[in-house]
């Protein structure tokens, strides 16, 4: 699973985490010591930043619940860091895959979610330093939980969004991108609007802009490993001929010079563009919180 957002450099006090509440997250979370498992992520302040970033996107779907936002801003914080560390165990870790996995079964994400009082059994590894990441879903669920324990539905949703992640994520589904933008998409579900088609509506638009981003800002490392990619595609095996089209597109961006990148640019504007329309149309606050996000991204 993906993380949600690019791991760019955050702090602005106007959105997300404060500088304070950034330090307690991570000492909570003991991020220097996954930081030292997971070298393939960068060190503790790399760590804070995808933290820093889920909370952003958090921070954005609390708008009109400023009674939950500090919890919202924690599960989503959690939760990004989480599916970020899950994914460099698939990518880096391929022997930790099946260890993590059993922890993170599709079924205990779901039953942790739909079970989450304070007697209910918490997610647990028997790996420790992978047991680090498990606490991260944890958190991440077992609070969500407890704030919709009267929204059966919405839990239910909650709990789709992750079947959906996991299996992509894992291979088990022919979305291979699932896994890039549901992850957005489920930390906009964190808060749940009177509103709720046109705040749906515009997490799934917000989405599809950062797994353009990503994919573009990844474009010759996803070549590499056959990765899915909005550019190229989704090979299902390095010898097949779909992974022989993906490789051929590879090439053909590759040659296509500027006219791919004034094609690949536009197509980066058109969908921040709609993103900042369905903020509009959802909530002014949304709007606002979504200028200072890209502000943050892009300056």
């Amino acid at each position: 699973m993906k993380g949600c957002l690019p791991e760019g450099p955050g702090g602005v006090e106007e959105l997300g985490f404060s500088s304070h509440e950034l330090r307690t997250f991570s000492d909570t979370h003991q991020l220097a010591e996954i930081a030292e498992r997971f070298v393939c992520r960068g060190d503790t302040r790399r760590l804070e930043m995808i933290a820093w970033w889920g909370s952003a996107l958090g921070d954005i779907a609390s708008v009109g619940l400023p009674g939950e936002r500090c919890k919202i801003l924690w599960e989503a914080a959690a939760f990004n860091l989480g599916v970020s560390l899950f994914d460099s165990v698939v990518e880096e870790e391929p022997d930790s895959v099946a260890t993590l996995s059993q922890a993170l079964g599709l079924v205990h994400l779901q039953e942790r979610l739909e079970r989450s009082s304070a007697s209910g059994t918490p997610l647990v590894c028997e790996d420790r330093s992978l047991g680090l990441v498990v606490r991260l879903f944890d958190s991440a669920l077992a609070g969500a939980g407890r704030r919709f324990s009267s929204w059966p539905g919405h839990r239910e949703f909650l709990g789709d969004l992750l079947g959906r992640m996991y299996r992509s994520e894992l291979g088990l589904s022919a979305d291979r991108f699932a896994a890039k933008s549901l992850p957005t998409v489920f930390i906009g579900a964190l808060g749940h609007h009177s509103d709720e088609e046109r705040a749906q509506c515009f997490f799934r638009v917000l989405a599809n802009f950062f797994q353009l981003w990503d994919d573009w800002l990844d474009l010759t490392e996803d070549f590499g490993s056959l990765a899915p990619n909005s550019f190229l595609g989704a090979p299902q095996a390095p010898v097949s001929l779909r992974g022989v089209g993906y490789s051929f597109r590879f090439l053909l961006r590759a040659v296509g010079g500027s006219m791919f990148h004034e094609s690949a640019a536009s197509t980066l504007c058109n969908a921040l563009m709609d993103s900042l329309c369905a903020a509009e149309a959802w909530d002014s606050a949304a709007y606002r919180k979504t200028i200072l996000l890209y502000r943050e991204l892009l300056g």
